[in-house]
């Protein structure tokens, strides 16, 4: 919907809002409609225009404790008695915030808000939340403040997938002094959170210092904001599907081969590495973190073998291809040993290892598997013969023939019977295996949770 340019009256401002709700209603009809309802002005209006407007969905207002105050007890009850004079189903939880989480006690706190209410859900609700077109405003702007890129100018979305069901914020089309005059319209009573007074917090910060002087100057600001998170959204998506197009040409989003790569142009490269990064579940790198990663790539050969790390990931070049991954653990110390067994799973910084019976008639005997089975990492020397093969090979020239990347030959779990090295990794087993009787029950080591090994399969 498009920001409207006055305070508004009451029957316009329902008919507003009831246009964005049917909207979103004629692509996803909801069961149900909660509202994230925390008895200040802004979830105050929502829930009372719901409660008037002719209903979309059966709605209910929920609000979540989160025990961080002193009143908050209060502040429950009050929503629960607004919420009955209204005629609305009310739910009330109460949520431990994780103090010590290390991202901020407010960040921490919209966490566990956002995670109780998601819980709520059941499939195709929506959960509306009270973000207005101020609310939008500072978003940009500390996001500008703090560097951001089209994707954060986006700010708040205003109907996007959530849970189960869906998250819409109806409200972004209006500013706070709309929601005010439509409060005071309707003799609507509110809370006023004391935290939102809180200079300290960069939000408010703004909301109190900053955006105040930019509203007398330019009164059309946070209209302003809202039509840009509009625009920004509308090229993020055109960006995306590009990405989408140029990643089809990959196996995997964590594979990335130079020719691929260099076959773009930069606007392009960088595009899709953003993209590829956000596919992987890895942490986006700052601007200059990003131009090192592509550079690697499109500077690499045969031989390179750069490594860019960055908070949250790490590339590295091998055989002309990035891969991309998570930041790997340290390794078990040197000289480690575990012993593996039947039923009984080993967890550490190379993965989870565990023996699955095989019905094939192909893996280690069992007798082997009860003389004992030690797990071990490579020390330096070892050579193998696996089955198929008439000659012992070194690890090194085993893990070359099948690519497996100089990163993580050291941390391919090593299965020994005594002193006799009997399978590497779920890569190969000992051909020694094959002289054991064909009746005798097989065992096959199974490794997993780990990074990749080497290069998929090319499509």
């Amino acid at each position: 919907m498009q920001p409207h340019d006055h305070v508004m009256q009451p029957d316009a401002f329902a008919a507003a809002l009831r246009a964005v709700l049917d909207e979103w209603a004629a692509q996803h009809p909801p069961p149900r409609i909660t509202v994230a309802f925390s008895g200040g002005l802004d979830s105050t209006v929502l829930v009372a225009a719901l409660a008037r407007l002719p209903p979309v969905a059966p709605v209910r207002a929920a609000h979540v404790d989160h025990s961080l105050h002193p009143r908050s007890a209060e502040w429950s009850a009050h929503c629960g008695e607004v919420a009955a004079a209204l005629g609305v189903e009310y739910f009330g939880a109460r949520v431990a915030v994780e103090r010590a989480s290390g991202e901020g006690l407010e960040a921490a706190a919209r966490e566990a808000r956002y995670r109780a209410l998601a819980e709520l859900l059941v499939p195709g609700e929506w959960l509306l939340t009270a973000h207005h077109a101020d609310d939008q405003l500072e978003t940009l702007l500390l996001r500008l403040l703090r560097g951001t890129g089209i994707r954060g100018l986006r700010g708040i979305i205003g109907f996007a997938p959530f849970g189960g069901g869906w998250l819409g914020r109806p409200l972004l089309g209006f500013t706070r002094d709309e929601l005010l005059a439509e409060a005071e319209a309707r003799r609507l009573s509110w809370l006023e959170d004391p935290s939102n007074v809180e200079p300290r917090q960069d939000r408010n910060y703004l909301r109190l210092n900053v955006v105040p002087a930019l509203r007398a100057r330019w009164p059309r600001a946070a209209r302003n904001a809202v039509r840009l998170a509009v625009q920004a959204n509308d090229a993020e998506r055109l960006l995306e599907a590009q990405a989408e197009a140029d990643a089809a040409k990959l196996a995997e989003p964590w594979h990335v081969p130079r020719e691929v790569l260099a076959a773009l142009e930069p606007a392009r490269q960088r595009n899709l590495l953003r993209h590829l990064l956000r596919a992987s579940g890895l942490t986006a790198p700052s601007a200059a973190k990003l131009e090192e990663l592509r550079n690697a790539l499109l500077d690499a050969r045969a031989e390179s073998r750069a490594h860019v790390r960055w908070p949250g990931g790490e590339g590295r070049v091998y055989r002309e291809a990035l891969y991309l991954s998570a930041a790997l653990p340290p390794a078990s110390p040197s000289g480690y040993t575990a012993r593996i067994d039947r039923g009984i799973a080993w967890v550490g910084p190379e993965g989870r290892i565990w023996l699955e019976r095989e019905d094939s008639g192909v893996g280690l005997p069992q007798a082997w598997v009860e003389q004992g089975l030690t797990l071990k990492f490579r020390a330096g020397g070892e050579r193998f013969r696996p089955r198929g093969r008439d000659h012992r090979h070194s690890l090194k020239h085993l893990f070359q023939e099948i690519g497996v990347v100089p990163w993580m030959r050291d941390r391919v779990p090593l299965i020994y019977r005594g002193d006799e090295l009997v399978a590497i990794g779920d890569l190969w087993f000992a051909a020694e295996a094959d002289s054991a009787p064909a009746a005798e029950p097989r065992w096959r080591v199974r490794w997993s949770e780990h990074p990749a090994l080497r290069a998929p399969e090319p499509r």
